[in-house]
């Protein structure tokens, strides 16, 4: 913005011109280079600085790097978490293996094979083999009855021992157990499946059918499809993560000469905060500040001379970029007529760079300006 003192300046020098209606207006300018600023995009520590204020840099060059640590981190996971539902998914579209196939059959034929058995109750060789294991138990509790009865005369006479009595109660004991077992076995050969023995079985083979035909018919479209929504999400987590690690970086969109670097190594830039301000190399701009009744045919996109000062005899061509809405009044109010040409609008003008006349950002120019006849 022009000081107040400098518009006052440049509509005097309108007001001396007003002598002469039809020669242009000439109004004072400021060259201008198109700024850019850069902000931190995240919170975190500047870790390194590549260039310096009034380097020049080439657009893509790094001229400021963050810490990336915690960033890093979060990445790795978001890939790893991207690699398990891809799995999960080519998993489920690959369908089940042949092995796993085989297994599901086997476990179904054994299930049903189990409840054939049991509906077609215990066969005779096994009630002959029950009773016969019966008959040998019974044998044997005779004769560890009559050990017992040996060990007791012995220890009450004398050379007997009570730890002979005790072995011997204790094997009669244990065969005991084995004919009360036996005993169990043999009614239930006889007697067959209890019903809730066959009520179990045939539930254990409708599980091992549904799940063979599971195994066998592969997952549901609906559950695969929802596999490919996760590996999708997790690819947007990814591509989130790899985004704040590349902002880390902060590289130059243009070519441009560094103008302002605020942050050094070691310091904490905050979420916004501007990094630095970079001037780009190219076209350059002319600020100015025209009165209105010099408004009323310039549009945009019009063609105006521009004088260098000290090189009246080589005007420039610049293209009227912008003409801002906003008056700017240089006295504090409108009182009269003649107050009404200190009102002034701010005109944006787009200038080539040039060597001969020299152009360079601070330069002071005199825009020329068409007026209308009175």
């Amino acid at each position: 913005m022009l000081s107040f003192a400098f518009r006052c300046i440049a509509v005097a020098a309108w007001l001396l011109s007003s002598a002469c209606s039809r020669a242009p207006l000439e109004i004072s300018g400021t060259v201008e280079a198109r700024r850019v600023t850069l902000s931190s995009e995240l919170q975190a520590r500047v870790t390194r600085v590549h260039a310096r204020e009034g380097a020049s840099v080439k657009a893509g060059d790094v001229l400021v790097e963050l810490d990336d640590a915690v960033p890093r981190a979060n990445l790795a996971e978001a890939s790893a978490r991207r690699a398990q539902a891809e799995a999960q998914l080519a998993e489920l579209v690959a369908g089940a293996r042949a092995e796993e196939r085989e297994q599901a059959r086997a476990a179904l034929e054994a299930a049903e094979a189990k409840l054939a058995l049991a509906k077609l109750g215990a066969r005779d060789e096994r009630i002959a083999q029950l009773e016969a294991l019966g008959a040998a138990i019974a044998a044997r509790i005779r004769l560890a009855e009559v050990s017992l009865q040996r060990a007791e005369a012995l220890a009450k006479s004398g050379p007997g021992t009570q730890a002979e009595v005790d072995a011997a109660r204790a094997e009669l004991d244990a065969l005991g157990a084995d004919r009360a077992r036996n005993t169990a076995e043999l009614a239930e050969a006889k007697l067959g499946a209890r019903p809730e023995e066959l009520r179990a079985l045939e539930a254990a083979v409708a599980d091992a059918r549904a799940r063979c035909a599971l195994v066998e018919a592969g997952p549901r479209a609906e559950v695969i499809e929802a596999a490919r929504a996760a590996v999708s999400a997790a690819k947007a987590a990814e591509a989130a993560a790899a985004e704040l690690v590349a902002r880390c970086t902060v590289r130059a969109p243009v070519d441009a000469t560094l103008e302002v670097l605020d942050y050094e190594p070691g310091e904490i830039a905050p979420l916004g905060a501007p990094l630095l301000a970079l001037a780009e190399r190219g076209a350059l701009r002319v600020r100015t500040y025209a009165p209105q009744q010099v408004l009323g045919d310039l549009k945009a996109n019009h063609r105006v001379p521009v004088i260098v000062d000290g090189f009246p005899g080589r005007p420039l061509e610049a293209r009227v970029e912008r003409i801002w809405d906003e008056p700017e009044f240089t006295a504090g109010n409108v009182q009269t007529s003649d107050d009404r040409l200190l009102l002034v609008f701010r005109v944006d003008l787009e200038l080539a760079p040039s060597d001969d006349p020299p152009l360079r950002p601070g330069t002071s120019v005199i825009v020329e300006f068409a007026k209308r006849a009175p």
